[in-house]
């Protein structure tokens, strides 16, 4: 009979699992907080970044290269907000109401534990596809934008259309026409540009 009474060291471990079933909950949402938290501003690095860029990119790059820049940050903007938000979920869960019995609450924080890793893991996939979407939207960017000059139309308001290469330094767009006259334009006055293959 003494061989079916459980020894010291079987007591302990059976407590110290108890002890870890019970804190899992509170440390996969302090995990989990610390996702959110650096997924929100990297959101909001990605979304500032993006929008002070853009203009001095965009200028020397075709219309489907813009458009495909532009969907790849839409992506990782878009991942990384649900990744945000799928982190937000996993630290915080739903507001619930549960019985005040010890069988009720083990259910209940069972199920949290399942639904905050699951949510955690979709962050962490949402992270990778931002990252990722993030790698091809600068790769097409800053690789095309080194490349041959761009050739397009250039319409500013209020005034006479010229056709050329461009160059932007800073707020100022230099046009080089085919002839070798340079226009300078302000880019707050630039109406249209229009891409061409030939001038």
């Amino acid at each position: 009979m003494s061989e079916l009474l459980p020894i010291p060291a079987d007591l302990r471990w059976d407590h110290r699992a108890t002890e870890l079933e019970l804190a899992m909950l509170d440390r996969l949402r302090e995990h989990a907080e610390k996702w959110r938290t650096g997924l929100v501003a990297l959101t909001g690095l990605v979304a500032t970044t993006t929008a002070v860029t853009a203009p001095f990119v965009g200028i020397h790059l075709l219309d489907d290269q813009k458009a495909a820049v532009g969907i790849a940050a839409l992506v990782a903007l878009g991942a990384l907000a649900l990744g945000a938000m799928a982190a937000m979920r996993a630290a915080y869960g739903l507001p619930t109401t549960i019985h005040n019995t010890g069988t009720a609450l083990r259910e209940w924080t069972i199920g949290e534990v399942k639904a905050s890793a699951w949510w955690l893991k979709v962050a962490r996939g949402a992270t990778l596809v931002g990252f990722g979407a993030l790698v091809v939207a600068a790769t097409i960017g800053f690789l095309h934008a080194g490349a041959a000059p761009r050739l397009a139309t250039v319409e500013p308001a209020g005034g006479k259309s010229v056709c050329g290469t461009l160059k932007l330094s800073g707020k100022t767009l230099t046009v080089t026409a085919k002839d070798g006259t340079v226009h300078r334009f302000n880019t707050a006055t630039v109406g249209e540009i229009e891409d061409t293959a030939e001038c």
